[in-house]
């Protein structure tokens, strides 16, 4: 037998039944922290005198991770099958660790190293970076990342009620509740109106933000309508995805609905090719294939009419993507002058000066920040690790088995849809998702011991 540092007298006796009962609960818990994450607004903290700022998320993150190392020195099962994860995937484990070490780094060429590291270390590392292992650690198999699809789906539809009550209203529902110490933050949740028409962010700090959500998502809503064993939640499916197209018209977001409309376009596509693929009824398979021309210059008519859409179709759209480019023109040049290790964390905005609304400085392109902020090779290690789990996920689409399959496509979407969206703002407030979805692409895709 293969032996590892579980085997070594770690755990004293197999796992108890107090541990199983305990692991039911952490699974709980785990869902409960997807489900509050995207319902609970970012800027929504509670501030008591003598303590740090407090938040749901934070506090149910914070027993998760403590839950997580308790049962990691007390079921076995689970340990090992964690530590045989993070065996088979060490370079990609290896890669991201590498990939925040470098970030964290960049932390101290800035004018505020300190401010900055602690910023990191409660962003990325403490929310990002822990969910990603508490993910793999916490879910078991496909039917658990079903169970964490239909939750993401329940809250979807949530916030989706909340876009169209607060667009309805024409007033942010929460702000007022809560003290905005951030002029960003006050600017956002001022002023929403572009073209004389209100923009609503839901439960999210942004409309942008509520757009890629729903982008997101919506392919998971129809992986729930379709195939969910239980009427009530593909009602309620249905009516997430009818409420998250609402709500990226809502948000006023051209680039979310411009990537909506072809992921689950794409999922649609997929669907036929794989039943094309799997039926032995010859005479559908020939009609089918001879639908699909069709159906791919549809599709490039509809990118041709969002590329449009995209880019503009009043004045001030049309500038606010005239200004995207100037920002990238004028931050180009600035990465070669820190090209290895950046200008340091915060600093983006100070080397590349654009002035929004509210005279807040702003810097519409998370790959631009990134370059900026840790430098080129921060940049090329980012892309490398989300376009393999991407092609990963791909990959994974085309097995046999379709449970599989289908999951590692809805995740595969997602992907693709943040990695598209993030070129037109720097919000990482969904990178938490991105990093599930990663785990769950993982889990996918893992060697079953024999």
């Amino acid at each position: 037998m293969k032996r590892n540092f579980v085997t070594y007298g770690l755990y004293p006796a197999p796992p108890t039944a107090t541990a199983r009962v305990a692991y039911d609960w952490l699974g709980m818990l785990f869902l409960c922290l997807i489900f509050v994450t995207p319902l609970w607004p970012e800027y929504a903290e509670l501030k008591m005198a003598g303590i740090p700022n407090m938040a749901p998320p934070r506090l149910i993150r914070a027993a998760l991770i403590f839950a997580t190392l308790f049962l990691f020195f007390r079921d076995r099962e689970r340990a090992e099958t964690f530590v045989r994860r993070l065996r088979e995937n060490w370079i990609v484990i290896t890669l991201f660790v590498l990939l925040f070490a470098l970030r964290f780094a960049s932390a101290f060429l800035g004018r505020s190293p300190a401010l900055q590291a602690f910023a990191f270390i409660k962003s990325d590392f403490w929310t990002y970076l822990t969910i990603f292992f508490i993910t793999l650690f916490v879910v078991r198999d496909e039917r658990d990342i079903k169970r964490l699809i239909e939750v993401v789906v329940l809250a979807a539809a949530i916030v989706g009620l909340v876009a169209l009550v607060e667009y309805y209203l024409k007033k942010n529902l929460f702000a007022r509740f809560f003290t905005i110490t951030s002029d960003y933050l006050m600017v956002v949740l001022g002023d929403k109106t572009r073209d004389n028409v209100y923009r609503a962010q839901g439960t999210m700090e942004h409309p942008l933000l509520m757009g890629q959500f729903f982008a997101m998502v919506l392919p998971w809503c129809w992986y729930c309508f379709r195939y969910s064993e239980r009427m009530l939640f593909r009602l309620i499916a249905c009516g997430s995805g009818l409420l998250g197209v609402a709500a990226i018209y809502f948000s006023g977001s051209r680039s979310s609905f411009a990537v909506a409309i072809p992921l689950v376009a794409l999922m649609f596509i997929w669907e036929l090719w794989r039943w094309t693929k799997r039926s032995s009824n010859r005479p559908a398979q020939y009609l089918m294939l001879l639908q699909f021309p069709l159906l791919l210059t549809a599709f490039g008519g509809v990118l041709l009419y969002i590329k449009t859409l995209a880019a503009g179709t009043t004045q001030i759209t049309r500038g606010s993507a005239s200004v995207r480019m100037e920002m990238l023109n004028a931050g180009v040049p600035k990465v070669g002058d820190a090209v290895f290790m950046g200008h340091g964390l915060g600093e983006a905005t100070n080397v590349v000066t654009f002035v929004g609304k509210g005279g807040i400085r702003t810097l519409d392109n998370y790959y631009l920040l990134v370059a900026l902020e840790s430098g080129m090779i921060v940049v090329l290690l980012t892309a490398f690790l989300w376009l393999y789990f991407l092609f990963a996920a791909v990959a994974q689409s085309g097995k046999d088995d379709m449970r599989k399959a289908r999951m590692s496509m809805l995740l595969g979407l997602s992907v693709l849809g943040y990695i598209i969206i993030m070129s037109i703002h720097s919000l990482q407030s969904l990178t938490w998702l991105l990093f599930v979805i990663f785990a769950c692409i993982l889990i996918l895709r893992e060697k079953k011991p024999v």
